[in-house]
C-alpha cells in the first residue's frame, strides 16, 4: 500500500485554474447533470444529444459561467459532443407575510420593501435540467 505523499498524487487538470478560480463545485455539479442526462440519452436511445437547457437561480450557489465551462470541458468525446447548454437564470422572489406583496429580493433582503414585515423566500434557488434534445 502507497502512503499518501505529495509524489503520489496526480494534480489536477489545468482547467480547474483556466481562469475561473471557483469552478471546483460547478464541475461536480456538471459532472452530476451530465450523468442525468446521458441516462436520459441512454433511455431514449439517443444517437446525439444537441440541447440542454438548465435552470439555475441565483441563490442556488452555483455561477452559471462556471457551470458552462465545465460543461463545455465534459462534453468532448462523447455524445454530447456538439451539444449547446442555455442556461435560464432564476431571480430570488419573495412573498410577504404582512401585506401579501410578491416581489424580487437581493440576497440578504429580510424585509418587504413596501411595509417592513418579514418575507417568505419562494424562488431562486432552482437548479434543474428543464430540458434535453437529443436525435
Amino acid at each position: 500500500m502507497e502512503t499518501d505523499t505529495a509524489q503520489n498524487r496526480r494534480p489536477l487538470p489545468a482547467l480547474f485554474f483556466a481562469g475561473y478560480n471557483n469552478s471546483m463545485h460547478e464541475m461536480s455539479v456538471a459532472q452530476s447533470m451530465m450523468e442525468l442526462v446521458f441516462d436520459n440519452a441512454a433511455l431514449n436511445n439517443a444517437k446525439k444529444i444537441t440541447r440542454v437547457d438548465l435552470v439555475v437561480g441565483n441563490l442556488s450557489g452555483v455561477a452559471p459561467d462556471s457551470l458552462a465551462f465545465c460543461f463545455d470541458a465534459l462534453k468532448n468525446g462523447t455524445i454530447a459532443g456538439d451539444a449547446v447548454l442555455a442556461i435560464e437564470e432564476v431571480s430570488a422572489t419573495a412573498h410577504c407575510a404582512e401585506c401579501g406583496g410578491d416581489f424580487k429580493v437581493g440576497a440578504y433582503e429580510f424585509n418587504c420593501p413596501k411595509c417592513g414585515g418579514p418575507i417568505i423566500p419562494t424562488g431562486g434557488k432552482e437548479l434543474s435540467v428543464r430540458s434535453i434534445e437529443i436525435e
